[in-house]
């Protein structure tokens, strides 16, 4: 289809075919299809009619929410309801009809725009609509009133007995809002001399309702009805906590008969007052549980903050410089000393034993001498031991014999090998020779000096005694 050029006034702004300036068109059904005159209706259009449709009504509201337009003057109303009432229709009924459908195209704008904003925010909404008016004929009273009820189906599907406070804030819109407002709405159509239908008051309000209703399939649409003053308060006493969707709608909706509810209400007194008396004991427990709840909480906080103080101790001893380990001196090895004969005789605590005989004194005055199995050791003075009586004075040590004596004390002195002068004393004296010979640290080229300690070592060393003892 050829591209249609749009008409424009002198100035250059689009008007529709009929002359009418886009900017100028009012919310209602006649500028509705001027819109849609001036934008064509060919194949597209055709094909996705619903939609286009939809997009033309939202292009009339748009901003209207911020246009500060919002003062009413009382008792009146406002200024678009009068131009939203321009309909193309012929009839009493056609044009009731019509101005029914233009509303209900605004209103399922809304439910699309809130639907969409739940759906992409996650969040949720309730919106409640009332007409401000009752069907025709029928009192002005809160069971006639009947209102359009916006909320998301999962909101009912996550937790069923939700029914009970949406039924509760349907209730308190229906007094508080719905109730004036309807009366306001007559008063304002009554000042401008239309006329109403008459009141019939033999029409029995609607009673016994579920807390909500389902909603129109496949819908977010919920139409619910205001009650009288007190009959939602009741089926909230009568109402169990595990009711089912089948028992919401309580017997006497099912019966049809008030009087069934009425029965159960008095059977049921006592009984209720003991659940309430229940709900408040464990009211009482919940709450002391609570206070324990919190206590173990302040615990934990406490052990989680010792655990971090703890671990932030590991990790600073974990990054610190190491600390010296003290290493053991090598052992030194030494001979284990043995007592040797001059020892024994020289001991004052055997000189002192009564035990020692004097022919002991004599035998070991007339042993043979001793003999060092270090060659490099021998020292003439031990080569014989003579008797004290009738041995000679000895004569004064020597220098280096008293440096000696000073350097090596009796513990680390060599015990002198005695000579055999017996077959199993050659024995022994051949079997300790071998061992001295096998032994590194008996080896004959050793030096004097070498068997003494480190400590002994370095003060010879450090006095200049080595050379002495050589």
């Amino acid at each position: 289809m050829a591209h249609r050029t749009p008409v424009t006034t002198s100035s250059g702004a689009p008007v529709t075919p009929d002359g009418v300036a886009l900017r100028d068109l009012k919310c209602n059904a006649i500028d509705l299809h001027r819109l849609r005159s001036f934008l064509g209706e060919g194949e597209v259009y055709q094909q996705f009619k619903h939609r286009f449709d939809t997009a033309d009504l939202a292009w009339l509201v748009a901003g209207a929410h911020k246009d500060g337009k919002h003062f009413i003057n009382p008792d009146q109303f406002h200024p678009m309801w009068a131009k939203a009432r321009l309909v193309r229709a012929n009839g009493k009924d056609a044009i009731y009809q019509a101005r029914r459908e233009f509303r209900d195209k605004l209103r399922d704008l809304v439910w699309d725009a809130l639907t969409v904003l739940d759906r992409i925010s996650g969040g949720a909404s309730i919106l409640i609509h009332s007409p401000g008016t009752v069907e025709p004929g029928h009192p002005l009273e809160l069971p006639f009133l009947k209102f359009d009820v916006y909320v998301p189906q999962f909101i009912g599907q996550e937790n069923p007995l939700v029914d009970r406070p949406l039924a509760s804030i349907v209730q308190t819109f229906a007094q508080e809002v719905a109730l004036p407002v309807t009366r306001r709405w007559r008063r304002a159509f009554e000042k401008l001399n239309l006329k109403l239908a008459e009141v019939d008051t033999s029409i029995e309000p609607p009673s016994h309702l579920p807390f909500m209703p389902d909603p129109k399939p496949r819908t977010t649409l919920y139409r619910c009805h205001g009650r009288s003053v007190g009959e939602l308060e009741d089926m909230l006493r009568l109402a169990a906590d595990t009711a089912t969707p089948r028992d919401r709608d309580g017997p006497a909706r099912r019966s049809g008969a008030r009087e069934v509810a009425d029965g159960v209400r008095d059977k049921t007194d006592d009984v209720a007052a003991s659940l309430r008396a229940e709900i408040a004991h464990l009211q009482a427990l919940i709450t002391e549980k609570d206070g324990e709840i919190a206590h173990l909480r302040d615990i934990i906080e406490d052990r989680d903050r010792d655990i971090i103080r703890l671990e932030e101790e590991v990790d600073a001893l974990s990054h610190a410089s190491p600390l010296p380990v003290a290493q053991p001196l090598p052992a030194v090895s030494a001979p284990t000393p043995t007592c040797s004969p001059l020892a024994v005789i020289t001991s004052p605590s055997r000189r002192s034993d009564p035990a020692v005989q004097p022919a002991r004194h004599a035998e070991l005055r007339s042993s043979t001498p001793f003999s060092s199995p270090f060659s490099s050791m021998n020292i003439s003075s031990w080569s014989s031991i003579a008797p004290p009586a009738s041995s000679p004075p000895s004569p004064a040590p020597s220098p280096t014999r008293a440096m000696m004596e000073w350097v090596m004390p009796a513990p680390y002195r060599p015990s002198p090998a005695p000579v055999a002068t017996t077959p199993f004393a050659a024995a022994v004296a051949s079997r300790s020779t071998d061992r001295v010979a096998a032994s590194p640290m008996r080896s004959s080229a050793l030096r004097r000096f070498d068997i003494v300690g480190p400590r002994t070592h370095a003060i010879l060393v450090a006095h200049n005694l080595s050379h002495t003892l050589h």
